[in-house]
């Protein structure tokens, strides 16, 4: 239900209506000018199809429409549904007042069209305004010039008035020229400023027939336009081709081809030619580096290298490793420094030291000085040479400051002079000995090798190690009582005392006239030869034969009493013996097997016998049950995580990783030019599998250049790392004496012996970490080196 107040709001709606279409019908009858005047805040809804103000009374006063007298805004809005809304003020300018249309000036989101207008005017003054907004236009009638606002309050130029069509009256910097068809110049001398920093780009088919000054960077072209420059002198063509050209001037670059065309240069007396060959040159001076791959001939007058400054002159040095050839054998050839020459005639003096580490040949020498004196150098180092003019010795520098002799005046065919324990001799051909005993002595450290044929019929005394032959010559022994033939057959020994074994490969071992294999008689066999300790319960003899004889002869009438099987006393046959059914032998593997006693009916997939015994042993074989397995551990160079030790002194060599391609061999090589014997360390670890049960030998893969331990050796430790016992790794075994001739050898170190040296607290387990240490040794030998290459450690699971 509507309430009271609603129902008179109505009716005060409908009356002001009326009142407003009355004061409208009044307004137009009775007035040369029409007003409507809306100031009702209660009733302001008017409905008609046309309102017409002002239309036919001829009345010259202007209409005035007027939507409310308040601070509050008025909108008109118009709106038909359909289509656009046309403001037409004919015969006169359509005006919005003395300033703006409102606050905002007039706006728009979509076309505004002006392009009907017969004149449209931006704003204009006698001076710019001091504000501005982007985009904003001003005339100004002071300059006659027009401006647009670039940037907040500040104005640039866009066109004047004097000269439409140049440059004259604009501000370059604003100014955007896109008419091909403009005209710059009058047809005479036309002249285009550019400033240091400015480019003036010419595109097009553009022709420049007149005078063109530029300081800063001209571009002709863009890369897409031919080019071409057509002077009375001098052209270049649109292909590139330059010609006429009196001189070439220039403060840069000159760049010549782009690495696809060739050039050449053909002049009166000097060429270039297309491949870059230059000939007919004269001095050429350059400051940098003249470089060239091709080598350098140089030839027909003096050749001066730096000779008049102080810079160093350097032939053949960097990575070069080419001959560096002074003199070709038919020339004299001259050094003169200002403290050592050499002189034409191939003199040498000035010398303060000379070292090689190749051969210094001085066979041809007519003469050659030592170093000498009246008396020994009190100071000197291992392998320099000095010749006492007093004692008429030549001595050589072993050790630090320490002189021996190595040859006398008197005796030059003996060792009568000399210090033996440096004395080398080579010549075959030298008598040792004045025909009575001559003795040799040698330490206990010593090596004396005597090698070839040679016979040594006089006494003979060794401490040390006495090697005859390198596995190449025929050695033989005849002694007054026992002899060795060069076939090997060793006879005439009353005892033979061995700590090793002793093995035949193919012979039998003789002890009388009765070998081992012998099967002759009881009285003339092998187990006749071999005593027994006499413990045993049927016999009482001393010989195995005979102890075999008792035993056979007692096990055909032995008497057995079988408890719960036989009646007390009662003898089982012979044929019986062999089979003890005694029911506790059923469970027993150690009276007898009762498993053979079992049978199985023969229907198994991998076993054939008929007892469960005879099975079981199928079975074991076929699946590997009862043997453990071996399995290995194989490390090649460069080994795992491996580091190099030196111990502090003697380490001076190379050492190199290598592959031998002829051996397909991975190996280190240790080499050293020193006089002494040097040494390297190289150590690995590396951890025993989870399946480790024992261990088994380790064989390792070596070479050297000589058998001659003191020129080179590989020597091989094995260590428990994880058992320490004071602070460092436990020494479980060794091998140190390897050498071989320049050949690839297999070493070994037995299980056994690796065992030994590990065991109790220090035995090797699984997990445990095992380190290798490989020691390498050579000196100064031309033909020594040390080579290790593979190990392997074999190991039970």
């Amino acid at each position: 239900m509507k309430t009271q107040n609603a129902t008179q709001a109505k009716w005060m709606r409908r009356i002001s209506s009326l009142m407003a279409a009355f004061m409208m019908t009044m307004s137009f009858a009775g007035q040369a000018s029409a007003r409507i005047l809306f100031q009702d805040d209660l009733s302001h809804d008017i409905n008609s199809e046309g309102i017409t103000i002002n239309a036919n009374d001829g009345g010259d006063e202007d209409v005035t429409l007027q939507l409310g007298n308040d601070g509050t805004d008025a909108t008109i809005l118009f709106d038909d549904g359909t289509g656009d809304v046309t403001l037409t003020a004919p015969g006169g300018d359509f005006s919005f007042g003395t300033d703006n249309i409102s606050a905002g000036g007039i706006t728009g989101t979509g076309v505004i069209d002006f392009s009907s207008a017969t004149s449209l005017t931006v704003p204009k003054g006698a001076s710019n305004p001091l504000t501005c907004t982007v985009g904003d236009l001003f005339f100004n009638t002071t300059d006659g010039k027009t401006y647009m606002c670039t940037a907040t309050d500040t104005w640039g130029m866009i066109t004047g008035s004097t000269d439409a069509n140049t440059l004259d009256t604009l501000d370059s910097l604003q100014f955007l020229r896109a008419d091909a068809n403009d005209t710059y110049g009058d047809g005479g001398i036309f002249t285009l400023t550019v400033g240091a920093d400015d480019t003036l780009q010419v595109d097009g088919t553009t022709t420049a027939n007149g005078l063109l000054d530029a300081n800063g960077i001209v571009t002709l072209g863009d890369n897409g336009d031919t080019v071409i420059v057509d002077s009375s002198t001098w052209d270049i063509s649109g292909a590139g081709v330059a010609s006429g050209f009196t001189g070439l001037s220039t403060g840069g670059t000159v760049s010549l081809g782009d690495n696809t065309g060739t050039i050449a240069i053909n002049s009166s007396d000097w060429d270039v030619s297309a491949t870059g060959d230059m000939t007919g040159i004269g001095a050429i001076t350059a400051d940098g580096l003249i470089t060239g791959t091709a080598g350098t001939a140089l030839s027909g007058a003096a050749i001066n290298l730096n000779d008049n400054s102080n810079f160093a002159v350097n032939v053949g040095t960097g990575t070069s490793t080419g001959t560096v050839s002074i003199g070709g054998g038919l020339n004299t050839v001259a050094i003169n420094t200002t403290s050592w020459d050499i002189s034409g005639a191939g003199v040498a003096s000035g010398f303060t030291g000379l070292t090689s580490t190749g051969t210094i040949d001085f066979s041809g020498a007519t003469r050659m000085a030592l170093h000498q004196g009246a008396a020994n150098p009190l100071t000197c180092t291992e392998g320099d040479m000095f010749y006492n003019t007093t004692s008429n010795i030549t001595y050589v520098c072993t050790t630090t400051d320490t002189w021996s002799s190595i040859a006398g005046s008197t005796d030059a065919n003996t060792l009568d002079t000399l210090d033996s324990l440096q004395f080398l001799r080579a010549d075959a051909s030298d008598t040792y000995g004045d025909g009575g005993a001559l003795t040799l002595t040698f330490g206990a450290d010593d090596t004396l090798q005597v090698d070839g044929t040679t016979t040594a019929n006089g006494a003979f005394d060794a401490n040390g190690v006495v090697t005859i032959g390198d596995n190449g010559d025929t050695v033989t022994i005849d002694s007054s009582v026992w002899d060795i033939t060069g076939a090997g057959a060793a006879s005439g020994f009353t005892t033979f005392d061995a700590s090793g074994n002793i093995t035949t490969s193919g012979g039998d071992f003789i002890i009388g006239t009765t070998g081992l294999t012998e099967t002759t008689s009881a009285v003339d066999s092998g187990a006749f030869l071999i005593g027994t300790f006499d413990e045993f319960d049927n016999s009482a003899s001393a010989n195995v034969q005979d102890v075999l004889d008792d035993v056979d002869a007692a096990i055909g009438v032995r008497t057995y009493t079988e408890d719960n099987v036989l009646t007390d006393g009662q003898t089982i046959a012979t044929s019986l013996d062999t089979l003890d059914l005694k029911w506790g032998d059923l469970a027993s593997n150690l009276n007898g097997e009762g498993a053979a006693l079992v049978g199985v009916e023969d229907a198994g997939t991998y076993f054939t016998a008929t007892t469960v015994e005879g099975a079981l042993q199928e079975l074991g074989s076929t699946t590997g049950s009862n043997a453990a397995n071996v399995d290995t551990l194989v490390y090649y160079p460069e080994y795992p995580d491996a580091v190099i030790f030196q111990d502090g002194t003697n380490n001076r060599g190379t050492l190199e990783a290598l592959y031998d391609d002829t051996n397909d061999e991975h190996y280190y090589n240790w080499a050293s030019n020193q006089g002494t014997t040097q040494d390297i360390d190289i150590r690995f670890r590396f951890p025993l599998p989870a399946d480790f049960v024992a261990t088994g030998d380790l064989t390792f893969n070596y070479r050297t250049g000589t058998i001659t331990e003191a020129d080179n050796d590989v020597e091989i430790y094995v260590y428990n790392a994880t058992d320490e016992t004071t602070g460092n790794p436990t020494l479980c075994a060794s091998d140190v004496t390897n050498t071989s001739a320049n050949t690839w050898t297999t070493g070994i170190i037995a299980a056994a012996t690796i065992n030994t040296g590990c065991t109790g607290g220090t035995v090797l387990n699984a997990g445990d970490i095992v380190e290798i240490a490989i020691k390498l040794y050579d000196n100064t030998g031309t033909a020594d080196f040390s080579d290790v290459g593979y190990l392997k450690l074999d190991y039970t699971n």
